[in-house]
């Protein structure tokens, strides 16, 4: 009996013990499955910030990539209408040029163009037709030159005077990158010069020659009209000889030099204009390269010069303020001292013609360049100055050679 009772409660005792390890058991695995509820519950929340992070993300780039291409597109319209307006700037500013040189023809007194600061200077003797050239000058850079130059009356933009100590070495007259010039270094590639000269400032027009290569300049496009005034100001002058291109020079050149870029069979043609005296030029003499001097131009008083060491040339000094001189590119000329405010235009030909192409070619001449001829003597109605003395007219010039060739 006593053996029963103890084995009956060692059982109940191992029951109790039985049940209150299931029931720790199951409180375990309830607060397993609550653990594991709020596990996925966070899993889940991960997952839908996840995926509204990357619509956000998403929609970030879309809106971005909608403002890229907004961007790019106002940037596109911008250039557009930089374009636009900048050849509508040019159209304006020949429009304005050639309507002053039309009512300069017709006698109505003009001022410079407005918001180009100007010094007035004296009316040259003859009238004639408007010359604008191509270009600004108000501003220190000589890339960028605008000249005005009237027959009746000339009006010549403000620039900045160059100073003694400044660099020159990049000093272009026209960007190399446009073709529309010479470095200074390069100067004598062009020029067979006796001594340096720092401050000349000159533009470029149509043809240019360089290292070899040849092309035409981009005022050809940009300035169509201006330099069509330019040219018509020249034959009125007497030109009407070849040319392929024009320099317009502001206080130079005062060196003795030869232009030995230019082409054999052609001639310099240039005048002065401004308010100056004296800035005669000197020309070489010799016989095989007369020199033709245009109506009103002295015959000049003979002159020798120093061109290279000790050699020394003969020739003579010719006026040409507001009258045309032609000579032969391979002569000595020098400019003569001068007061005042000198500019010269030169007409001449490059020597390397026949390497531009059609399309260049057929530009110049239609802003009237003359390209369609080779012939050596200019057909104008000129005198000419040998060695000696005597004067001939271009007939009898060509008739004495004639006769000499014969014997």
């Amino acid at each position: 009996e006593a053996r029963f009772q103890q084995t009956e409660s060692a059982r109940e005792l191992a029951v109790l013990e039985a049940n209150r390890q299931a029931e720790a058991a199951r409180r375990a695995l309830e607060e397993a499955n609550s653990n594991a509820r709020r596990l996925r519950e966070v899993e889940t929340s991960a997952r839908q910030n996840d995926a509204m992070r990357s619509h956000e993300v998403a929609d970030m780039s879309s809106r971005m990539d909608e403002l890229m291409r907004q961007l790019h597109a106002q940037r596109q319209q911008t250039e557009v209408l930089i374009h636009q307006n900048n050849a509508l700037s040019s159209r304006v500013r020949d429009f304005e040029a050639r309507d002053a040189a039309l009512k300069i023809q017709e006698g109505i007194p003009q001022g410079p163009p407005p918001g180009i600061p100007v010094h007035p200077i004296s009316t040259p003797k003859h009238g004639g037709v408007a010359v604008v050239a191509a270009g600004l000058m108000a501003t220190a850079p000589v890339e960028a030159m605008m000249i005005m130059i009237v027959a009746v009356g000339v009006a010549v933009p403000a620039r900045r005077k160059p100073q003694p100590k400044e660099d020159h070495k990049n000093d272009l007259v026209l960007s190399l990158e446009e073709a529309e010039g010479y470095a200074r270094e390069k100067a004598t590639e062009n020029d067979d010069s006796v001594e340096d000269e720092v401050g000349r400032d000159y533009i470029i027009i149509g043809a240019w020659i360089f290292s070899g290569m040849t092309g035409i300049t981009n005022s050809v496009d940009r300035h169509a009209q201006l330099i069509k005034c330019l040219i018509a100001f020249m034959k009125s002058r007497g030109l009407k000889d070849t040319f392929t291109s024009i320099c317009i020079n502001h206080g130079g050149n005062r060196r003795v030099h030869r232009d030995l870029l230019n082409h054999d069979n052609s001639l310099n043609h240039t005048l002065g204009v401004g308010s100056y005296q004296g800035g005669s030029v000197w020309v070489e003499q010799k016989d095989d390269f007369p020199v033709f001097r245009g109506e009103g131009v002295a015959g000049g008083k003979s002159k020798c010069v120093k061109v290279k060491g000790a050699l020394e040339v003969n020739g003579r000094v010719y006026d040409t303020h507001d009258r045309m001189l032609s000579f032969h590119p391979k002569l000595w000329h020098q400019a003569q001292p001068w007061t005042g405010d000198r500019w010269t235009i030169t007409a001449y030909t490059i020597r390397d013609v026949d390497g531009l192409s059609w399309e260049q070619s057929k530009s110049l001449m239609s802003l009237g360049f003359q390209l369609n001829s080779s012939r050596r003597l200019p057909f104008v109605p000129s005198l000419i100055t040998g060695d000696s003395d005597e004067e001939l007219t271009l007939y009898d010039f060509v008739k004495k050679k004639k006769a000499e060739k014969d014997k």
